[in-house]
């Protein structure tokens, strides 16, 4: 069962260590690393002493019998300049009834301020293994895991609590829940394993196709809140909605229109189309005008128009069933959710599980792209995971 932070943030439970130590963790299919804050002893003089902001528990080293510090120090820096630095380690992690006993993971004693909106104390990445990177295999991998599902809530009524923890959807390991969607699942193929990242196929906002490149491809990001696209896109897009304006200062990237807008958006993969509900496509209201709200799509770079690349969040996949396929060739799949989604996910606890799905095999022969973008956050949403091997450094 997934935990929703007003949605969002979309946490998840693992265990670590010996005897086993529980943890809410993002759930982040935007990145490979998982780690959690803590603190250990008998470091080098140079790390310094647990200096967190987050708000869940810390794992205690020291209380696990099957914990091992290596001697590799772990610093990632997002593109916001927010950062989580501490040491490489290995221990025995669960999620469900998976378990691996020697995974890599990082131990996280210093971070900058506001990392999480809840009370997590730490990702779960769960996109491919980099590999030209001296990280840790991802859990799933090691634990075998070839296809996973996320079901992803709403809120009905949000409350302006953020502590406060709210059902927000079924995760699947090794499979799907039949009775959360229903009729065929489109599989759209990866364009390289390094993220989950598919091709769009086309764009329409109230009745008007958005042009694009034949190349706009798209990373599905479980731990992205919102919606993020090309800056000559995303003009053109809120161009089509009456009203629309640009923010500006730390509002840069976002546009706000009127609350009242009924804005019709769907977008397409793998020949199919799928539309944004009403109430996702408009998040908050501007402080300054009430009849302002922010839009759900923001530039994911207002320094490059040239960029090519979407990052599809919460907003987006709250909206339909999806499967994360690893087996060749690896794919991302959608569904129609079932007529009593909601219902389902604020009442199942536990999922049944089937075998993976079959899917139709795919080939691609389009490059895989760096994408240059970190997280981002602000007011409270996030945009976690995707990041340039020059943000991520390994010392």
């Amino acid at each position: 069962e997934l935990i929703s932070i007003q949605d969002v943030e979309y946490y998840g439970l693992i265990e670590a260590g010996t005897p086993k130590q529980r943890f809410k963790v993002l759930l982040d299919t935007g990145s490979s690393i998982l780690w959690l804050t803590g603190g250990y002893t008998n470091t080098p003089q140079s790390i310094p002493s647990l200096n967190t902001s987050t708000q869940g528990p810390n794992f205690v080293v020291s209380k696990s019998s099957s914990f091992k510090l290596s001697d590799k120090p772990f610093s990632i820096t997002y593109g916001d300049s927010s950062f989580a630095k501490g040491m490489l380690a290995t221990d025995s992690i669960s999620q469900e009834s998976m378990t691996v006993s020697d995974q890599g993971f990082a131990v996280i004693n210093q971070t900058s301020s506001s990392v999480f909106t809840g009370d997590a104390s730490g990702i779960m990445g769960m996109s491919f293994e980099k590999k030209d990177s001296s990280l840790p295999t991802p859990f799933w991998i090691r634990a075998g895991i070839d296809v996973f599902s996320f079901a992803i809530a709403r809120l009905s009524t949000p409350n302006s609590n953020f502590a406060v923890d709210s059902p927000g959807g079924i995760l699947t390991l090794g499979g799907v829940n039949q009775t959360l969607y229903t009729g065929d699942i489109n599989f759209v193929p990866v364009r390289k394993k390094y993220y989950w990242e598919i091709l769009i196929d086309i764009v329409i906002v109230n009745g008007n196709q958005i042009k694009k490149t034949e190349k706009d491809h798209a990373i599905i990001d479980t731990g992205t809140s919102l919606i993020g696209a090309p800056t000559k896109i995303t003009d053109s897009i809120y161009s089509h909605i009456p009203g629309a304006v640009p923010g500006n200062n730390t509002y840069e990237g976002y546009y706000f229109l009127p609350c009242d807008s009924q804005v019709d958006f769907s977008i397409a993969f793998g020949g199919k189309s799928y539309s944004l509900a009403h109430q996702d496509f408009i998040i908050d209201q501007a402080s300054w005008n009430e009849n302002l709200c922010r839009g759900v799509i923001f530039a994911t770079s207002a320094t490059n128009d040239d960029s090519d690349t979407w990052v599809i969040g919460d907003s987006f996949l709250r909206n339909v069933y999806t499967v994360f396929n690893s087996t060749d060739p690896a794919s991302v799949g959608f569904a129609a959710p079932a007529s009593n989604y909601q219902a389902l996910l604020g009442s199942q606890s536990k999922e049944p599980k089937s075998n993976p799905p079959k899917h139709t095999k795919h080939s691609s022969a389009f490059k895989n792209q760096p994408f240059t973008l970190g997280k981002k956050i602000l007011n409270s949403y996030v945009f976690f995971g995707i990041m340039s091997s020059h943000l991520f450094l390994i010392q």
